[in-house]
């Protein structure tokens, strides 16, 4: 009997189980990865009011030293983030491997190519926010002759926010293979993704809403006026982000294995 290879369909829930039991399987390991890089990001969240304490934001855009000290420890702790996702990619691809934080050209090599994604992205996105921006004034004059401004407007950008969320999903399976030092092409991940955009989203949906809505609920909370109590939340809110990340790249390595093994019918 001959056999067919079809091309492979991402199982929703599955990947969402998955990507979550690579956080309770090496919670040390996530743990140790991820110290140079939520050490930069929470300096990068207290260092103005560590520095500037009530300082008004009117006053700080003129500061040129907290521009170049805000700018620079966010463009650290996103770097130093990098290592940190590479490693949490080869931990996927092979959990019995020693796992470690290293920087060698495999990162460097993951760094551009992060950046590579997100700068043609953006790219994509700037003909759609200029259209945007050109409809915005009639979408607000709309909207105010039916007194809802914010709805109407929302309710315009959810599709662009979404064409954008879909591209970024189908392109980014080229951060795990370049983890692993096999790195693929954008056509390699846009062609080996087709077929599985939606899959793609509601996996992504499902494993990163409950840490986003805990996370958005933590930011809706008034700001502490003491020092103490705002290193304290901030730390909860840099930890969750390391685990934003660390499931975001869980279920990245794993779309990517399975959407790379064709399935067999006989």
């Amino acid at each position: 009997m001959q056999e067919t290879v079809a091309k492979p369909t991402l199982p929703i829930w599955p990947t969402v189980q998955s990507a979550w039991a690579m956080l309770a399987i090496h919670p040390g390991a996530a743990l140790v990865l991820a110290v140079p890089a939520a050490n930069m990001a929470l300096a990068a969240r207290i260092v103005r009011p560590a520095i500037w304490p009530g300082v008004p934001d009117s006053v700080l855009a003129e500061n040129v030293v907290f521009f170049f000290a805000n700018m620079n420890l966010h463009i650290l702790a996103f770097a130093a983030a990098m290592p940190m996702l590479a490693a949490w990619h080869r931990l996927v691809a092979e959990p019995a491997a020693a796992t470690k934080y290293r920087v060698s050209d495999v990162e460097w090599g993951y760094l551009w190519r992060a950046v590579g994604l997100f700068v043609f992205v953006y790219l994509i996105a700037i003909p759609g926010a200029t259209v945007f921006g050109l409809m915005h004034g009639h979408l607000a004059a709309l909207a105010d002759h039916f007194d809802a401004p914010s709805t109407l407007l929302q309710m315009f950008s959810l599709p662009a926010y979404g064409l954008v969320a879909g591209i970024i999903l189908r392109l980014c399976l080229i951060l795990p293979t370049a983890a692993c030092g096999d790195a693929i092409s954008y056509s390699d991940s846009w062609q080996g993704s087709q077929g599985n955009t939606w899959r793609l989203a509601a996996a992504a949906g499902l494993t990163i809403f409950p840490i986003a809505a805990v996370w958005l609920a933590l930011e809706m909370l008034p700001a502490p006026a003491s020092l103490g109590p705002l290193v304290a939340r901030e730390v909860v809110n840099v930890s969750l982000a390391m685990i934003t990340l660390y499931l975001a790249a869980g279920l990245i390595s794993i779309a990517e294995v399975t959407l790379s093994t064709p399935e067999v019918d006989e």
